[in-house]
């Protein structure tokens, strides 16, 4: 009885490389933990920050947890930036569940104290834009978590705003995850940054909403990887058929 190996055509190998390459695209596709949320891009003018004697300013993120828990059962993912001819200066200075660097264009929060920051430096240019990516988990006592956008001037305060609640911000949510509010702030050229100059004025940032990927993506991968196993199956049934035959031809 001698022993025959069954190899697979080019033909049956590409078919199965391309497989292979379409599910792997579909899982890149499929939404994420944090993807599940809230997804955004903020567009900031920031014409009127160029050479101002206030600066150098910084970028101010803060994720804080409304439980007091510090249950860090929330993120938010912050990347895409762009400066519009300006960049990123310095190192982070990170609180809390707060990771990442301008530079390499990602930041992370994770709510797992009760203040979690990250600021960083940047010389501006015409126009400050990001993708941010919330998760919306609720908080067991029905609190909210909270992140804010902010800019910072030399002396590491927020640069006047209209946010009507006095805390300067420029861009606020409010993780209620059946109905997140969102606000944008401009700047209030009424008051002088601490740092000194003229007040700073600028409209409230623009927000655009990012729809996550459709569900069927994941229908679609499930249906792709199911594909591939039939075949496996098939063509291991035919060579256990092709197998058995010769054995029978060779025993007579």
């Amino acid at each position: 009885m001698s022993q025959h190996d069954i190899t697979l055509k080019p033909k049956s190998l590409a078919r199965r490389l391309v497989l292979c390459a379409i599910a792997c695209l579909l899982f890149a596709l499929a939404p994420s933990k944090a993807s599940a949320g809230l997804l955004f891009d903020v567009t900031l003018d920031t014409t009127s920050l160029i050479s101002h004697p206030a600066g150098p300013f910084a970028i101010d993120f803060q994720f804080n947890d409304g439980s007091g828990t510090s249950d860090a059962n929330n993120v938010v993912s912050i990347g895409n930036f762009t400066f519009g001819g300006g960049s990123p200066l310095g190192t982070p200075t990170l609180i809390g569940g707060a990771s990442g660097e301008l530079s390499s264009s990602l930041v992370e929060i994770i709510d797992s104290s009760f203040r979690n920051e990250f600021t960083q430096s940047f010389t501006a240019g015409t126009q400050l834009s990001f993708r941010v990516n919330l998760s919306l988990h609720s908080e067991a006592d029905l609190s909210q978590d909270e992140f804010t956008f902010a800019i910072l001037d030399s002396s590491g305060i927020e640069i006047p705003t209209l946010d009507p609640g006095g805390r300067n911000v420029i861009l606020l949510v409010d993780l209620d995850p059946d109905h997140p509010l969102l606000q944008t702030f401009g700047g209030d050229r009424s008051f002088t940054p601490t740092a000194g100059g003229d007040g700073i004025g600028f409209d409230a940032p623009s927000v655009e909403l990012v729809p996550a990927p459709p569900s069927f993506f994941l229908a679609a991968m499930a249906i792709v990887l199911r594909l591939g196993s039939a075949k496996r199956l098939r063509a291991t049934l035919r060579g256990r058929r092709c197998q058995r035959w010769f054995s029978l031809s060779h025993q007579k």
